[in-house]
């Protein structure tokens, strides 16, 4: 979903899964790769944001509202990147 002032839909779809450690995903033409590996204190999620136009990387950037995020993962030390296919 894209936050607006009219939310929008769009397509994701799973395109791969080794449990219990990546999961890849697509969100409209971009990509998303979670990792989980573990650290000394518990465990680090990383997400790769890959976006096809550099004109969405603000956009997608702020959208993410790392405060949020860790607020929801509490212990998981968080990493997170855009990068360009």
């Amino acid at each position: 979903m894209i936050d607006d002032e009219k939310p929008q839909d769009m397509a994701a779809e799973v395109v791969r899964a080794e449990p219990p450690t990546l999961l890849e995903n697509t969100l409209g033409t971009d990509l998303l790769r979670w990792e989980l590996a573990p650290t000394a204190t518990g465990t680090r999620l990383t997400l790769r944001h890959t976006v096809r136009d550099r004109d969405w990387i603000p956009k997608v950037a702020a959208g993410w509202r790392l405060g949020r995020v860790r607020k929801v993962v509490g212990a998981l030390v968080f990493s997170w990147c855009v990068v360009m296919s």
